[in-house]
């Protein structure tokens, strides 16, 4: 017991040597150019541009609106009565390592003729989505379509307590501040659940349950706009049929068994950044093209 409590404290002053954060989450590029949120975790910082130099890609320019959310410029705001496209999610739907007019929500309000309106940020769980969707939607007076991507690597993201976050309680969703007590400023329990991206079986079946409520929830509050939602899951591979797809169980039940509209869009390993988990710029033409298909038939404009 002794060697054991010493072990403890032990590596949780080693993990408090590594750094002041911890190391997932200090050289994510959405901290590098948002703030801290006591309601969306983390937002990008209004009317501000930022060049971001990678040693092996060309630098790329974040621009954001005055909203706070990702445009082409810094400069631009909104118009809230314009019919608008908004685009929720991720760093995919951010558009990571892509100027803004190659990202594939610039490109689909282009094809739309659309304003386009981009809620979603780098490291983004299926919470923060809906929240931020949820905000933009108050301002907007003719929400048209709203695109919401979802990567299975936001399961456990919703569940992560190092920000405030949304959770299920009897069946309804409510949000809660931030872990808190003793043991909620342990970098060695930060780590263990914040940062490793294993699941055990029952935070998987938490996490699944969690998932389909936000989403549904999403999917709810577009259509009470009388906007059309959309769910783009996007999967790295060659073009293959549900079942051959790693996420398929996931897909099945968090869209297929609850009658979501949903579209499972493949991008070849080929067409992806360089040094990046993120799709190139041919890769967003294609998603755009693909998801524009999809959506003009049930557009009202």
């Amino acid at each position: 017991m002794i060697a054991m409590v010493l072990a403890v404290l032990g590596s949780e002053l080693v993990v408090r040597n590594w750094d002041s954060e911890p190391f997932g989450r200090k050289t994510r590029l959405e901290f590098g150019l948002g703030r801290a949120d006591p309601r969306f975790g983390w937002v990008l910082v209004p009317s501000h541009s930022t060049l971001v130099k990678n040693r092996r890609a060309k630098p790329i320019h974040y621009n954001v609106d005055a909203w706070g959310d990702r445009a082409g410029s810094e400069l631009s705001v909104p118009d809230p009565v314009l019919p608008t496209l908004v685009v929720s999610g991720e760093s995919i739907a951010f558009g990571h390592g892509l100027e803004y007019e190659q990202t594939f929500a610039a490109v689909l309000g282009e094809r739309l003729g659309l304003q386009v309106v981009n809620v979603a940020l780098g490291g983004y769980g299926t919470d923060q989505a809906y929240l931020r969707l949820l905000d933009v939607l108050e301002r907007l007076r003719d929400p048209v379509a709203v695109v919401t991507v979802f990567h299975p690597v936001q399961l456990g993201r919703a569940l992560n307590d190092f920000r405030p976050r949304l959770v299920l309680r009897n069946g309804k969703l409510v949000l809660e501040g931030p872990a808190s007590g003793f043991w909620s400023g342990w970098k060695l329990r930060d780590l263990w659940m914040n940062e490793l991206p294993y699941l055990s079986e029952d935070a998987l079946a938490k996490a699944m349950a969690l998932n389909a409520a936000i989403l549904q929830a999403t999917a709810a509050a577009v259509r009470a706009r009388g906007a059309e939602p959309l769910f783009v899951v996007p999967s790295f591979g060659p073009s293959r049929s549900l079942g051959e797809h790693p996420e398929a169980s996931i897909v099945r039940e968090l869209f297929e068994q609850k009658h979501q509209p949903y579209l499972l869009i493949d991008i070849g390993r080929d067409r992806l950044l360089l040094d990046e988990w993120h799709p190139d710029a041919t890769a967003a033409q294609d998603i755009a093209a693909t998801v524009e298909r999809a959506l003009r038939p049930r557009l009202r404009h």
